[in-house]
């Protein structure tokens, strides 16, 4: 009866614990950028030519990735902007 139980227990935890690993790895698939940093720098350049960048940096905002990058315009105005690591996207243009 005592083994009976033992492997219930291995099953059961099995059953709970294993699908929690697997959704862990799959959500660990959609945490991984599509867009490069190389990528991101082009999409700053056409946007603000001749910039300065002082930064760029992978980060999440809102459950999703983002470069957050720091530049200076031709122009030496400073601004933040924050580009979707998946679709390439600039969510946000910051002055600062």
């Amino acid at each position: 009866m005592m083994r009976i139980t033992t492997l219930l227990a291995v099953f059961t935890g099995l059953w709970l614990f294993w699908p929690g690993a697997f959704n862990f790895s799959l959500a660990e698939e959609r945490n991984r950028p599509t867009i490069d940093i190389q990528q991101a720098t082009h999409i700053v350049l056409e946007r603000f030519p001749n910039a300065r960048i002082k930064e760029i940096e992978l980060d999440t905002e809102d459950g999703r990735l983002v470069y957050e990058v720091e530049l200076v315009t031709a122009d030496k105005q400073k601004k933040e902007m924050h580009i979707n690591a998946t679709n390439g996207n600039i969510e946000k243009i910051e002055h600062d």
